[in-house]
Parts: C-alpha cells; structure tokens; sequence
C-alpha cells in the first residue's frame, strides 16, 4: 500500500489549526497537534518551534530554529532565508540570554521593516531603557547582563509561504 504524499492543503490546515491554539495559550495541545500531524517541512517545523518558545523549551527550539536558520549545516545565513526563521531565532537568543549573539543577529536581519523585526528591535530598546545608567554605559563596550530579555508579546511567529497562500495577484504574477 503506498503512503500519500500530503498536500499544501493539509500541512494550511494544521498550520491554521495550530495558530488558532496558540491565539487561544494551548500551547501543549499545539506541539502535539504537529507531532502527531506526520508532515515534515521548514513550516511545520518552524511552527514546532514557536510551541517549544512558548513552552519555555529554550534549548529544543535552539536547535529548531538554528536548522532551518542554517540549512544543512551552512555557515552563514542564506539570503533566501525568511525573515520570520532569523528572528525567530533572534527570539530564542534572546530570551536564553545570550543577548550579545540576539543583538548582533537582530541587526543583520535584511527586512528591517518586517513587523517581529520591529517588534523585537522595539523589546531591546525598552529594556536598554530599563537599565540603570551606568549599565547602559557599558552596552557599547560589550558589558550585557547575562539575563533573559524581558518581552511583552507571545514569542515566536507562524510562517505561511506564499504557495500556502493561495493564487498570487495579477501584479505579482511573473
């Protein structure tokens, strides 16, 4: 008996499916969603690691998002890289932490403009804000508290390609 091969249509389905469950904090119930879904693809796994974010599984989502982050063992980002999978990644950095790698990361990310991009540009500025005056003092020098940055949203962000997106409009078609 061959085993079907599944469709865009199914992997939207569970994405949706799971983006409705973290709207609604059912984190757990989401990563068992995608762990029973047996589909495999840079979306779903991307959407495994916002549940290992939420659920404050630092470490496993790490590895997640350094995978899709650095396909194959690369070493260095490929641009085609999504925004969304760098800072999601930035994201884990963050809140492990390590915000000397989450900063200098943040700032290479090529879509400024992106929304978690500003989101988490804006979280860094309130917390260098936060600090005491002599702590801001030694930023610049590479002085960073070792301690998780504080965020006031949920971390983590869903990826639907465009091919999940349905027909593309008349102006994009090439």
């Amino acid at each position: 008996m061959k085993h079907s091969t599944p469709s865009t249509i199914d992997v939207t389905a569970v994405l949706n499916r799971v983006r409705e469950m973290l709207d609604n904090e059912q984190v757990e119930n989401a990563f068992k969603v995608l762990a029973n879904c047996g589909h495999s693809s840079p979306a779903i796994e991307n959407a495994r690691g916002v549940c290992l974010l939420r659920l404050g599984r630092l470490d496993a989502a790490m590895k997640v998002f350094r995978d899709l982050v650095f396909p194959g063992g690369a070493f260095s980002i490929p641009h085609e890289t999504p925004t969304i999978f760098r800072a999601n990644y930035v994201t884990t950095f963050l809140l492990l932490g390590n915000l000397v790698v989450g900063m200098q990361l943040l700032r290479e990310i090529p879509e400024k403009r992106h929304p978690l991009v500003q989101q988490l540009k804006t979280a860094v500025r309130r917390w260098k804000q936060s600090l005491p005056w002599w702590r801001r003092m030694l930023l610049p020098i590479g002085f960073y508290p070792i301690k998780p940055l504080p965020l006031d949203f949920a971390p983590g962000a869903m990826w639907f390609p465009e091919s999940m997106q349905g027909p593309r409009p008349v102006e994009r078609a090439a």
